[in-house]
This record gives structure tokens, C-alpha cells and sequence, in this order.
């Protein structure tokens, strides 16, 4: 959890896209990112000193909702508001947050109800996390689909939104690949619709 909490942060509002680095990896691959996924627009609003909120959106399954949390405030999603506002404190800044979390969920079905459950048009940051959903029910090639969807959808409505991929995962996927040393189908997806669309990627899998 403060692996994800601390690269979004970072990520999405201390690079700028040119020559930005960002690596995860897990064991026997690596995801190279230098997407800033949106970050400069973030930038400049923070800066800006006409200051605003920013909105920032979670697109998921059980995992967003936080289902098997201790507590429903526990949920990744709502520590990440939390922690941006504490960190942005300083700045004046007020971070809201919206979930749009359906339990059991892929990427097929929110790609159909993101425009009813989210305001893209006042987006700033879009969270999407369908990787175990995508790897127990869709095709390699369904799954990048629906995630190219998620993505063009959201950037027609604000094209400078920022948008993060993250990359949950389970048990099923701990055996099934990353103890193989192999990387989750649904994620290799994924990865391929970031890599197009320079889209922010972290990864909380196993280092």
C-alpha cells in the first residue's frame, strides 16, 4: 500500500515527461515506463495560484471498493486521498476522491460505466485497476481493448487528464505466474494500451 501511495504521488506530480524514468518489477521481468501519464497538467495546477481542487477518480473491482479491508477507510483508495491531502497540505491544495468500484468487474464492463458512475469531463486523476478481474476472465486481447476504451473515453472528455494503471494482484496470480517468474497475461495487456497512450504505470505485486 505505501508502495502504491508513495509512486503515485511521485509519478503523477514530481515528473514532468521528458526524461522521466519509472520502473516496477517483479521477479524475471521488468515494466519501463516514461510515460508522465498527465503529470505536467497536475503540475501547472498546482502551481497555479488560483487554487482549486483536484479530482481524482478510481476505476475498479472488489479491490477498489476494498473489499478484505480491515475497514472500508482502509480501501487503497481512500488512503490515497487521505495521503494527498496530508502531503498537499501546505500547498492549499484539496484533494477530492470518487470510486467507482464494482465487485467482480473487468475491464469490459468499466469501460460501459465509467461515464455514468465518474465526471471525466472535471477528471484530473483516473485510477484504473482491473488487473486481477482482466486475468480470471478476459482474453489478451479483449482486456487491451477494454483498457483502450477506458483510456480514449476519458481522454476525449479531458485530454489532460492524468491516468495511472495500477497493478493488483492475488493468489491465483502469485502461482499461476509470478512464481514462475512470468508475468500476468491481464497485466502484460494492460501494459501494451500504457505503452501506446503514455499512461502511468505502478506496480504492487511481489518485488
Amino acid at each position: 500500500m505505501r508502495k502504491f501511495l508513495f509512486c503515485l504521488f511521485f509519478c503523477g506530480l514530481m515528473t514532468s515527461g521528458a526524461g522521466a524514468d519509472e520502473s516496477s518489477s517483479a521477479p524475471g521481468f521488468e515494466i519501463e515506463s516514461t510515460a508522465s501519464g498527465g503529470a505536467q497538467y497536475l503540475i501547472n495546477k498546482i502551481n497555479n495560484e488560483n487554487k482549486t481542487e483536484i479530482n481524482i477518480a478510481f476505476l475498479g473491482g472488489s479491490i477498489t471498493q476494498g473489499v478484505g479491508a480491515s475497514h472500508p477507510s482502509r480501501a487503497y483508495s481512500r488512503q490515497c486521498v487521505r495521503f494527498l491531502n496530508k502531503a498537499m497540505e501546505d500547498k492549499g491544495l484539496k484533494f477530492k476522491g470518487k470510486i467507482a468500484a464494482v465487485g467482480g468487474t473487468d475491464s469490459f464492463y468499466g469501460v460501459f460505466r465509467m461515464s455514468a458512475q465518474l465526471d471525466l469531463k472535471n477528471t484530473d486523476i483516473l485510477v484504473v485497476e482491473f488487473a486481477v478481474n482482466d486475468f480470471s476472465g478476459r482474453s489478451l486481447t479483449s482486456a487491451g481493448d477494454a483498457m483502450e476504451g477506458i483510456v480514449r473515453q476519458a481522454r476525449k472528455n479531458n485530454p489532460d487528464m492524468m491516468i495511472v494503471f495500477l497493478y493488483t494482484t492475488n493468489r491465483k496470480m502469485l502461482t499461476n505466474c509470478y512464481d514462475k517468474k512470468v508475468l500476468p497475461e491481464s497485466i502484460r495487456a494492460h501494459h501494451k494500451v500504457a505503452e501506446h497512450y503514455s499512461v502511468a504505470e505502478v506496480h504492487s505485486g511481489p518485488d
